[in-house]
C-alpha cells in the first residue's frame, strides 16, 4: 500500500485483477458498475472550532494522504459510498434476528435469520456471505453463489476458496434466509455477513454447529 499526495486533486485508476485476466483472454471490459468508497478517511478530524471558521472545519480532512489504488478492492474499499435523502439523520444499519444460532447434534432444524434495514424506507437487497459453504447447506433461497471483488473483505484468506453466498430480496421491507448444517465430524463457529446491497451496512449472525453425522436431506 502507498499514498498519494493530498494536497491536490488526484485520481489513481488501475486495473482489478479480474480485469487483467479479461484482457490477458482477448475480451473486452465494457465496465458498466463501479463502486466508491471513502476508506481511509478519518471524519473524526472535522473541526468545527477551528479558529479560522466553518470554511476550514473540513481542512485536516482535505489533507489527508489517499490511499493509492490496489488490484484486489476487498483490501480498501471497505466502506461504500451512498446517496440518501437530504433530510436524512440516521445511517441505515442492518438489524438480525436472532444474532446467533445453536443447532442441535444430529437434526434437521433449521437456522432462520430475519433481516431488515434499519433508517432506510425502501425495498432492500441482501448478500449473505458464508465463509465455509461445505458446512451450511442453504434452503432458502436453496443455492448458493460464487462471490469475488469486495466480498472477500469479510473472509479469511483460508476460506476464500470454500466462501460462497445467498442473495435475498426483502418484503415488506424483511428479507429471510434458512440454513441447514452440513454433515461433518468437527464442531464449528462460523460467522456469516450479511451486506445491505443498497447501503453498504453489514451485521453478522453467529452459528454453532455441533458434530453432525447424520446426512440431513432437504426438504
Amino acid at each position: 500500500m502507498g499514498y498519494l499526495d493530498g494536497s491536490t486533486v488526484t485520481v489513481d485508476a488501475i486495473l482489478t485483477k479480474q480485469g487483467r485476466r479479461m484482457l490477458a483472454q482477448g475480451q473486452s471490459l465494457n465496465v458498466t458498475h463501479f463502486t466508491l468508497s471513502d476508506q481511509g478517511v478519518d471524519y473524526e478530524l472535522w473541526n468545527t472550532g477551528h479558529p479560522s471558521g466553518s470554511a476550514y472545519y473540513g481542512e485536516a480532512i482535505e489533507n489527508l494522504p489517499q490511499m493509492e489504488a490496489l488490484p484486489q478492492a476487498e483490501y480498501f474499499m471497505r466502506n461504500r459510498l451512498v446517496t440518501l435523502d437530504r433530510d436524512t439523520t440516521k445511517m441505515p444499519v442492518i438489524s438480525l434476528s436472532p444474532k446467533t444460532y445453536t443447532f442441535l447434534a444430529n437434526s434437521t432444524d433449521r437456522d432462520v435469520v430475519s433481516i431488515q434495514t434499519l433508517n432506510y424506507n425502501q425495498q432492500d437487497s441482501f448478500m449473505v456471505i458464508v465463509p465455509n459453504s461445505q458446512l451450511l447447506i442453504p434452503t432458502s433461497p436453496a443455492s448458493y453463489q460464487d462471490i469475488s471483488g469486495t466480498a472477500h473483505q469479510y473472509v479469511s484468506a483460508q476460506d476464500i476458496p470454500y466462501a460462497k453466498a445467498v442473495m435475498v430480496n426483502s418484503v415488506n421491507g424483511t428479507a429471510t434466509v434458512e440454513f441447514q448444517q452440513a454433515p461433518d465430524d468437527t464442531a464449528h463457529d462460523l460467522t456469516l455477513t450479511i451486506v445491505s446491497m443498497n447501503t453498504g451496512a453489514f451485521g453478522s449472525h453467529t452459528v454453532s454447529i455441533p458434530i453432525n453425522t447424520t446426512q440431513n436431506p432437504v426438504l
